[in-house]
């Protein structure tokens, strides 16, 4: 109530208690919960009058509900003598463990889309109800719904219809297959089948496989090739899966509108697997994905587990394993090891982009990475002591000869989705692109990124009077922090910079573009990203927003960030990368070439 009292403008905060708007958000929902009571009746009721065949439309409210969105076609079945109905008028329906939806509803964290499976799950145990289902054109989290709903339904061998709306669909197409349906779902009913009761089950597992070859996601090849060091440590066999460009292009096979990551990951689980000539049946992939946040990820682990059942050949064989962002009921050990590769990996990546762009010998740093990422393996598989190996590496780069002092070349700073940021596969070399253009390049380590949010969460739960959440927060970013600052330091004489820390008025930037503490998705990180960046490095020349395709947030990103950059005065690049081979990157050549000249007159 709090934060809905604190949103209003000054003027109705004047007349308005927020006792009072706490009566009326209570006498909302009371007349919300009688009316949602009253449509259930009117379906009933309704129903018995409806003849053989009557359809429940599926989908998101502001699709169906809307006379533009969604183009008449309730009234065209109207037309045609089918009774409507709409997914909110269905009474409440039990979703047994044995049920076909009951794994996709568990997954599932997004409200509309357990809303819709639950449905499906109704109407598919329902004769005469027949399912249409209206999706926006390239909705991602209907790309995953859709894929569920079309299991449930053949589960349950009942004919269906999925309509994708856009601005461009023609009426007499529509129409087309709306008169086809009918008929189909007619002379389904006067088969009068018994409904049969089949299920796949798509298990995942939430703990790790003992015995088995622990398989981790390649988003960033110094960071997860540690992380396949610290689940050794951990008494578990790890690889990482591998990635090319060729496996980028060829996941695209398995796509059909979910993140482009989750399908580049089973292809590398594929092209993995047959390249060492690992046994499917002995292999987990593991992803560290349960999270309640405005995004996809959530939904990888069954999907992933989906798209390797549909590939076959053995690899339906191969299990998943999926465990909170927090690593819950994990090793207490094995959760350091893998925050510490993450940390490791991140100041690697840190160090390099601060000396390569300067170095006398071309290539040297490269090397010196990939010896460090080799000795920091093996440092972290055995249990030695991170500190005292990391300052034995920090040595090795300050030997490096530059030719200039670093810091002369316009900074650039990447933000964006997690998997693209890293991934030279997926993002075709950007860093390497970015310096032959003459930049420097400014990354997000991902242990930032933690700290940011927890920063966030900690402001969040205090306006909302949770304060002991509060308290454990506070500990574990302090911990968090601490440990970060003692590496930081380490590595301080190479990167000559500050120890980032995140303050109230990096928060408040939120408000100016009507953004709370509470949004926890990617645009509101990547706004936060902007200008906890600009704090800390002032003189930032270009932000660089990455993506893959298919990828909601970055959406809605691109939408604010005209306005951000007014605000900032520094030009905000987004790029998609949509699988193919396109060079993507050649469109920021024109962006450095100016910059640079504006430096030098």
């Amino acid at each position: 109530m709090q934060q809905i009292y604190e949103s209003l403008p000054r003027e109705l905060r004047f007349i308005q208690t927020p006792g009072e708007i706490q009566e009326a958000y209570n006498q909302s929902w009371g007349w919300f919960t009688s009316r949602k009571e009253l449509l259930v009746e009117i379906f009933q009721q309704q129903r018995k009058l409806a003849g053989e065949v009557a359809v429940v439309f599926l989908g998101r409210p502001y699709v169906i509900m809307d006379p533009v969105l969604n183009k008449n076609i309730p009234q065209r079945f109207n037309e045609l003598g089918i009774h409507t109905f709409f997914q909110d008028m269905l009474p409440p329906t039990e979703i047994g463990a044995d049920s076909p939806g009951s794994d996709f509803i568990d997954w599932n964290h997004w409200k509309y889309g357990g809303q819709i499976l639950a449905a499906a799950e109704y109407v598919g145990k329902s004769p005469g109800l027949y399912p249409v289902y209206l999706s926006a054109f390239k909705c991602s989290p209907d790309a995953f719904v859709l894929n569920y709903f079309k299991e449930i339904m053949d589960a349950y061998r009942k004919p269906y219809l999925i309509l994708q709306i856009d601005e461009h669909g023609s009426a007499v197409g529509y129409e087309t297959r709306i008169e086809s349906v009918v008929e189909t779902f007619r002379n389904h009913f006067r088969q009068n089948s018994p409904v049969p009761r089949q299920r796949a089950r798509h298990h995942v597992s939430r703990l790790p496989f003992r015995g088995e070859t622990i398989l981790v996601p390649n988003y960033d090849p110094l960071s997860c090739s540690l992380i396949c060091a610290a689940f050794e440590h951990g008494g578990f066999r790890a690889r990482l899966i591998e990635e090319t460009p060729i496996t980028v292009v060829s996941s695209l096979r398995l796509n059909d509108g979910q993140c482009l990551p989750l399908s580049c990951i089973v292809q590398g689980i594929v092209e993995t697997i047959g390249k060492y000539r690992l046994k499917p049946e002995n292999t987990a992939l593991y992803l560290n994905a349960i999270v309640q946040n405005a995004c996809n990820l959530p939904q990888y682990p069954l999907m992933a587990k989906k798209l390797l059942e549909q590939r076959g050949d053995g690899f339906e064989k191969v299990k998943v394993f999926a465990s909170e962002f927090e690593m819950k009921g994990l090793a207490l050990e094995l959760i350091h090891d893998v925050y510490c590769s993450y940390l490791l990996g991140g100041l690697l990546r840190k160090i390099g982009c601060r000396l390569r762009p300067y170095e006398s010998n071309s290539g040297q740093t490269e090397r010196v990475i990939e010896g460090a990422r080799l000795r920091l393996s093996r440092c972290i598989a055995t249990g030695e002591p991170k500190e005292a190996v990391f300052r034995e590496i920090v040595a090795g780069f300050s030997r490096i000869p530059l030719a200039d002092r670093p810091g002369t070349r316009p900074k650039v700073a990447i933000i964006g989705d997690l998997y693209v940021r890293d991934n030279e596969a997926f993002n075709q070399g950007l860093i390497a692109d970015l310096e032959k253009y003459g930049a420097e390049v400014v990354i997000v380590p991902f242990t930032y990124v933690i700290r940011l949010i927890l920063d966030r969460d900690i402001r969040s739960l205090w306006e909302d009077g949770r304060y002991i959440s509060v308290m454990g927060n506070k500990l574990l970013a302090e911990v968090l922090e601490t440990a970060e600052r003692r590496f930081y330091q380490v590595s301080r004489d190479i990167l000559h910079e500050d120890f980032p820390t995140f303050d109230d008025a990096i928060f408040d930037c939120l408000k100016k573009y009507h953004v709370s503490l509470s949004h926890g998705g990617e645009t509101a990180q990547n706004i936060l990203k902007i200008f906890s960046l600009l704090r800390h490095y002032p003189d930032i020349a270009l932000f660089i927003h990455v993506n893959p395709l298919f990828c909601c947030p970055a959406l809605v990103s691109e939408a604010l960030f005209k306005t951000i950059e007014k605000d900032i005065g520094i030009p905000i690049v987004s790029l998609m990368y949509d699988g193919t081979t396109g060079r993507q990157n050649e469109t920021l050549a024109p962006y450095l070439h100016y910059i640079t000249r504006a430096r030098t007159e």
